[in-house]
């Protein structure tokens, strides 16, 4: 069945679509993040904030969880969730 989540990549405007899961809403995010310096954030369709990747403006050190790196650029961190 799925349900429809907003994935919003700081950019002034969100994609939404419909997914089977949160995780798959993730994925998503994942493969679609480009280097904006924004943080990343995933509601669900009444517009409740379910997930954020932070947008982190250092190269990551051995120890961060980072989602995606950019290497000297930055990266995202993994996904906190609420």
């Amino acid at each position: 069945m799925g349900c429809y989540y907003s994935i919003n990549f700081g950019l002034g405007n969100a994609f939404e679509g419909l997914f089977e899961d949160i995780g798959e809403a993730k994925s998503y995010a994942e493969e679609n993040v480009e280097l904006n310096r924004q943080h990343i954030k995933i509601h669900d369709d009444e517009g409740k904030l379910l997930s954020t990747s932070h947008w982190n403006g250092v190269a990551p050190t051995a120890d961060e969880d980072v989602l995606v790196d950019f290497g000297k650029h930055g990266y995202y961190s993994n996904w906190m969730d609420v």
